[in-house]
């Protein structure tokens, strides 16, 4: 879906303040994809994820994901236990060289950059 809504209103605003915005449709974004900045690909972290599959398919691809957790263990919406989130960090760890993790905003100001 769109985070900013389908018709985009929203996005034209927040582009005026940020140089972009995530969207929720799940998928990783392909190194020569074209980006819609008010609505990038973003997944929702899942406890049932297989994370060791989904990441060595983003790195196969040499694609980005950004995955969205809004807390860890707490009340927050979308949180996901510790477990999960430890485990997240660590099959990101394995991959050496072949990851960067950053700030959402970073990754999206480093790739507007080199396009």
């Amino acid at each position: 879906g769109r985070a900013m809504g389908e018709d985009g209103p929203y996005q034209a605003m927040v582009l005026k303040h940020t140089l972009a915005a995530r969207g929720l449709d799940g998928q990783a974004t392909p190194p020569k994809a074209e980006i819609d900045w008010g609505n990038v690909s973003s997944r929702i972290l899942a406890v049932n994820d297989d994370l060791d599959t989904l990441v060595a398919g983003i790195v196969a691809q040499g694609a980005w994901m950004t995955f969205v957790v809004h807390g860890i263990e707490d009340d927050a919406y979308l949180n996901i236990p510790k477990a999960k989130h430890d485990e997240l960090l660590n099959v990101l760890g394995h991959q050496g060289k072949a990851v960067w993790v950053a700030p959402f905003i970073t990754v999206a100001d480093y790739v507007q950059r080199c396009r």
